[in-house]
């Protein structure tokens, strides 16, 4: 795994959005270089196409720092020599990735066979201090492409690679993620204190479920998934500080990580103002007219752990469409599965800030579903 600087590339185990502490406005930070979301023993399996490129000379790396050295951050010294580095009293910049996923489809059309390929990447830019051992601030940044080709192609890893790379470095003209990084690190900006915190406390996976789980992907990264999913559209779309996912990783309110060298490191953690539990009760398939409908439901609890109080509870179940059978030569029912849970889980979010009463007259299955969110939603809107 490539390093840059000497300073070697690492699994980091969080993505969390909190505001900077007046006491680093005038600290360095210093650049840690590209780092992965989750367990770190799923790092191959979850992040193949970002570690293929950036292999060997670290090209991702070399691409961040570049454009970080033309555009520099505008409310903090960024240094990139180890020989600075000071343990006691450093913060410390990465550019985590969170998600990397490929789905593919054939489809026969009248225009002829076609394979439709879908690359998603998703990042976190990440600050946090490495001493203490604590988070800082971070950004969610992501993109998804949409590619279609000619005739069956079975073989789709050199295509999905070269797709991958495009969302990075950006074509023609259009910035990619590490450009849109870059900007994002360019504007954090301190501020005088945390506000409420918010976690996804637990994600559970119904025995329903287990059957439909494709071999390469078991219920604890499959958990991992859409735990890290929630967080992040959490903190991007409802703009509320976010204490990472850790279910099965942290011990108490510590939060484990590790250097890709094998060195150990904790982060302490606050305790949530607010918990989410999600529940993932079935995922569905079934035929609509010219259409496959994939379906999900889900449970989701909003709670305030230290007076035990829930402000919001339901079970709610939503569907995304796909073309029918008849047109699908092959295709990759897990992808369609995966995407209605996550639409799913993403309009919850959404409801968090704008409830919207139709969207619960369809989708809820408790009456005062709208009331519950509405009475909420102000937490979401500061």
């Amino acid at each position: 795994m490539a390093a840059y600087g000497g300073l070697p590339l690492f699994a980091i185990l969080f993505s969390i959005v909190f505001p900077l502490r007046d006491a680093f406005a005038e600290q360095p930070a210093y650049y840690a270089g590209l780092a992965f979301l989750g367990d770190f023993n799923y790092i191959d399996t979850n992040y193949p196409m970002t570690q293929a490129l950036n292999a060997g000379e670290g090209r991702l790396d070399r691409a961040l720092v570049d454009a970080l050295e033309k555009s520099p951050p505008e409310h903090m010294e960024l240094r990139y020599s180890l020989g600075d580095l000071d343990r006691t009293e450093t913060l410390v910049l990465a550019v985590a990735l969170d998600r990397e996923r490929v789905s593919r489809e054939v489809l026969d059309l009248s225009t002829g066979v076609r394979t439709k390929l879908i690359v998603e990447i998703s990042l976190q830019v990440l600050l946090y201090e490495l001493a203490g051992g604590y988070l800082v601030a971070n950004v969610p940044v992501s993109a998804a492409v949409n590619h279609v080709l000619d005739g069956n192609v079975g073989d789709i890893d050199d295509e999905a690679l070269a797709l991958a790379e495009t969302l990075y470095l950006g074509h023609g003209g259009t910035p990619g993620l590490l450009e849109q990084a870059v900007q994002s690190i360019a504007a954090l900006e301190p501020t005088d204190a945390p506000g409420l915190r918010y976690q996804l406390a637990s994600v559970g996976i119904h025995d329903r479920v287990l059957p439909l789980l494709p071999g390469q992907i078991d219920e604890r990264l499959f958990r991992q998934r859409l735990g890290q999913f929630f967080s992040a559209r959490l903190s991007e779309h409802a703009g509320v500080d976010v204490i990472p996912f850790t279910r099965g990783y942290a011990i108490g309110n510590q939060l484990p990580g590790r250097f890709a060298n094998g060195e150990a490191f904790n982060l302490e953690l606050p305790e949530p103002d607010y918990a989410f539990h999600v529940e993932l009760k079935n995922l569905s398939r079934h035929e609509q007219d010219s259409n496959l409908v994939f379906g999900a439901q889900a449970h989701l609890t909003l709670e305030e752990p230290f007076t035990g109080s829930v402000s919001i509870a339901g079970d709610y179940r939503a569907g995304i469409f796909k073309p029918a059978a008849g047109l699908r030569i092959e295709s990759d029912d897990w992808s369609a599965y995966e995407d209605a849970a996550e639409n799913l889980l993403d309009d919850l979010v959404t409801q968090l800030r704008s409830p919207d009463r139709g969207w619960h007259r369809q989708h809820a299955r408790v009456a005062d579903s709208y009331s519950q969110f509405n009475a909420k939603k102000e937490l979401f809107n500061d």
